[in-house]
């Protein structure tokens, strides 16, 4: 299909909406935005006010394309969308992101592959099956939340969607329960700066990264300690890495736990969040689940495509090239939208229809490439084990007030998902 070239597309007007938090916190506008963007066919180069200049690329053919070639498009330079004065205290001055942190994310090869390789084993399939008991016990804990009553109100996203995930992570970390208040407000610093919850000066621009002095702190102890006293978790595992024969260095063995911390619970808990309000909202289907747990999988998988929580991460072109047409000069970075690429219509068929049977789903919110999501396979599992849980206590399900959206233009989620359930019997 010919692009449709949209010359009302504003340069300014699209790049300072892309980067703002709020536009992402509003999914009809959003989700507009992205559908003109697809349609001009090609990546467009926006220029907002205070972050440098990038290319938005919203097709999914485009984005897988990039995302394939490593060695093109890299991550070093520029990790995802921030402001100048953000990506001043980021850099500090150097020509490379990791100042401040230095992740699996921000990392090109031959390091990122050398680094995965620490923690890989702990998140291939075989290993997270055999979380699947403790998960299922973890579900029945938090499915006492219904009560006994034979209706009543919970908020979903507040008091099971955040904590589920977060608790999860916790013990494959091995790090003890007591921390979970502490780890979930340093994670949201991190990834939802921009979110007046979360934030006390969200203007001062800089802040977000205020916990990370915090975050360095608690795991340099959790480091110390399981390299004095190893045990049987992924924490152990990091602070006794080793790459090319020397122990891991202390910025990327924080940025290690940091990255597990966030991503490990955040992401599973907007598709959970997001998930129960798509089902909430749609009696039928949830009805249908129930007629049909075979589903779940392929639920799960929807759920995952329909939240897509990791909104963008952006590359750095190595050297010239050129995507989807437009020629791109050395230097220029391209911004990633996965959630506009999950709703793409070249790719799936009435993107904007919740299937809980949607069959072949080819939604790419873990990326795609090299740095697809090393947590994945455990995502899925706790999603399917928690729907599971909750189709065996919930008969019908309906929604009871409005949901609150995280602000956050990189790793959204859900603050409130308030829902009308009645038990089965």
């Amino acid at each position: 299909m010919p692009a449709v070239v949209d010359h009302d597309l504003d340069p300014r007007e699209v790049g300072n909406a892309l980067v703002s938090a709020r536009t992402f916190a509003d999914l009809p506008r959003i989700h507009a935005l992205f559908a003109r963007l697809r349609e001009h066919g090609r990546p467009l180069w926006v220029t907002p006010d205070n972050t440098r200049p990038f290319w938005a690329v919203t097709r999914h053919a485009q984005i897988v394309e990039a995302s394939a070639s490593n060695e093109v498009f890299i991550s070093s330079r520029r990790l995802n969308l921030m402001s100048r004065l953000q990506e001043a205290a980021a850099f500090k001055g150097g020509e490379r992101y990791g100042a401040v942190l230095r992740t699996l994310v921000h990392m090109d090869e031959p390091d990122h592959r050398k680094y995965r390789a620490v923690a890989q084993p702990w998140f291939n399939a075989l290993a997270v099956r055999q979380q699947l008991g403790a998960l299922e016990e973890l579900a029945r804990e938090f499915a006492a939340k219904f009560g006994t009553a034979p209706e009543g109100t919970l908020d979903f996203g507040a008091e099971v969607a955040t904590y589920f995930p977060l608790r999860v992570i916790m013990s494959i970390l091995g790090i003890p329960l007591e921390d979970m208040p502490l780890m979930h407000r340093l994670t949201k610093q991190l990834s939802a700066p921009h979110d007046p919850d979360f934030s006390d000066d969200i203007e001062r621009g800089d802040h977000m990264f205020d916990s990370i002095p915090e975050f360095t702190d608690y795991f340099l102890k959790v480091i110390e300690d399981r390299r004095r006293h190893p045990r049987d978790d992924v924490a152990s595992v990091i602070a006794n890495g080793s790459i090319d024969g020397a122990p891991l260095g202390e910025l990327e063995a924080v940025s290690y736990f940091i990255t597990m911390a966030v991503a490990g619970h955040d992401t599973t808990a907007a598709a959970m969040a997001g998930g129960c309000q798509a089902l909430a909202e749609r009696p039928e289907a949830w009805a249908r689940l129930k007629r049909e747990p075979g589903l779940l999988k392929t639920a799960a998988e929807e759920m995952i495509r329909w939240v897509t929580p990791i909104k963008h991460f952006m590359r750095t072109a190595a050297r010239d090239t050129a995507l989807g047409g437009q020629a791109i000069r050395a230097g220029e970075a391209i911004a990633m939208f996965y959630l506009a690429a999950n709703f793409d219509p070249e790719v799936f068929d009435a993107p904007h229809a919740f299937r809980i049977d949607r069959s072949p789903n080819r939604q790419i919110a873990f990326g795609h490439g090299p740095h697809v999501c090393m947590g994945m396979v455990l995502s899925r599992l706790e999603l399917t084990t928690w729907f599971a849980e909750m189709l065996r206590r919930v008969d019908t399900l309906e929604m009871a007030g409005p949901v609150r959206l995280l602000e956050s233009n990189f790793l959204g989620g859900y603050k409130s998902v308030p829902i009308r359930y009645r038990l089965a019997a």
